[in-house]
């Protein structure tokens, strides 16, 4: 899996965590506020299609961040194609 170039503007899928402390994507679309490189997270499994990355956290707004003192943050996106 490649990193993947996040244009200002897209879309991406914010993560929650789950019951038995995994990551999930959620039902919540952030747009990136900065472009960046979304890094893919090495062995997290897909979920519904998607894929998990990691993006440094001035990649979105503050609102969006899950805190203030993260340097990163996961996001979800569709798997690339072929993939």
């Amino acid at each position: 899996m490649q990193s993947v170039r996040l244009e200002y503007g897209r879309l991406v899928k914010s993560s929650v965590r789950g019951e038995k402390g995994f990551y999930y994507p959620s039902d919540n679309l952030i747009p990136i506020s900065n472009s960046c490189v979304a890094e893919p997270m090495p062995g997290w499994q897909r979920y519904g299609g998607l894929v998990a990355y990691k993006i440094p956290t001035e990649c979105v707004r503050n609102k969006h961040k899950y805190n203030s003192h993260s340097k990163y943050m996961v996001i979800w996106l569709e798997a690339p194609a072929g993939d």
